[in-house]
């Protein structure tokens, strides 16, 4: 398979189209495929044109950026968020929804079927993306303590969300992680976030102004600081896509659930056997009662301290469980593990889409 991966496009159409054209990118075309390492919108002036363009690709993998979370974020939330002007997201949002978008107050319009598309846009992005070599990210993979040090830890794929998540992982993070810990996974990794630029604290040979791609230690960084200079960095790469599967028994209701597209959350321990889960890797469910099965992609991996935590992120729908209360459904999960396993391993969550 050939990559073409890109990232921080910040609504910079043009330059988009002209770099995957002169790369010889097909759209479509079953030898190719598009990776965005994330901050696709705000601060240029043709996010309607990025959006428009990768929503016509199909052979993509869409990663999260800090600035996808933001627009989502500000999407649910109903509203602007007081760092919004400063980050370009408000110039995405009157192109996505009009020019009267935001109110005065700070409140948001938008027409219903504007909004449904951008979320479903949003909703096929992932945290980071896998092939036999590499390791795509935005900015980094999530850290965590040990003894008082930052570190990678052991589940770092089904890290926790929280206000540090994948797409929010800071400049100094991502400074800290390459200066003193070896890349994840014994793969090579690639990221935007922050510029190339930043590659001459490593590399004093590298003209400091230059936004070329930076090619360190097991990483290289590709944002070509595109607000600024105008152009958009693009890597080519040849490698094998992990083509996984695996099998997962579920209830006739959750099944069908799941199938109608009601129920897009899987819960589960992370045991053993789901700690192989990927990004990306297929689940195939197989009906408890009944000779059916159906086929998901795994879109996120999120693991929680315990059931119990996990419900209060999700809505009992997605869940499986519409109508239900969160306390019921932990429950109702601790009833099919019990206790034992249940203080043994964490909850995990897993996003499916079929």
């Amino acid at each position: 398979m050939k990559l073409f991966v890109v990232t921080d496009v910040h609504g910079h159409g043009t330059a988009l189209r002209s770099v995957l054209e002169k790369a010889g990118f097909v759209a479509g075309a079953k030898d190719h495929l598009l990776i965005s390492c994330g901050d696709c919108f705000d601060r240029g002036r043709e996010n309607l044109d990025v959006l428009t363009l990768l929503e016509s690709i199909p052979n993509k993998v869409l990663i999260r950026g800090n600035h996808e979370q933001m627009l989502g974020d500000m999407m649910a939330n109903g509203r602007t968020d007081p760092i919004a002007e400063g980050n370009g997201t408000c110039i995405t949002l009157r192109e996505f929804f009009g020019e009267d978008a935001i109110a005065e107050d700070g409140t948001l319009r938008m027409p219903a079927s504007k909004k449904r598309r951008v979320k479903r846009f949003l909703d096929d992005m992932v945290d980071y993306y896998e092939t036999k070599h590499y390791l795509f990210v935005h900015g980094w993979v999530p850290l965590g303590m040990r003894d008082g040090c930052h570190c990678l830890e052991r589940h770092w794929r089904q890290s926790p969300p929280c206000d540090l998540h994948w797409s929010r992982w800071n400049d100094w993070h991502q400074l800290y992680g390459y200066a003193h810990l070896a890349p994840p996974a014994d793969k090579t990794m690639v990221c935007g976030h922050r510029s190339a630029m930043y590659g001459i604290y490593f590399d004093r040979e590298r003209p400091a102004d230059s936004t070329l791609p930076f090619f360190g230690r097991g990483l290289i960084a590709l944002d070509a600081s595109t607000a600024m200079s105008g152009r958009i960095n693009l890597l080519v790469l040849e490698d094998q896509l992990l083509t996984r599967e695996h099998h997962m028994k579920l209830d006739a209701v959750h099944f069908d659930a799941i199938r109608a597209g009601k129920k897009t959350v899987e819960m589960r321990l992370l045991d053993e056997r789901r700690e192989d889960l990927r990004i990306g890797d297929t689940v195939t469910f197989l009906c408890n009662g009944r000779e059916e099965s159906l086929s998901v992609r795994v879109m996120g991996l999120y693991s929680y301290p315990d059931f119990e935590t996990l419900v209060q992120d999700y809505r009992p729908s997605a869940l499986g469980f519409a109508g239900k209360k969160s306390s019921y459904i932990a429950r109702y999960m601790r009833a099919i593990y019990g206790k034992e396993k249940c203080e043994r391993y964490r909850a995990l969550a897993i996003r499916v889409k079929l």
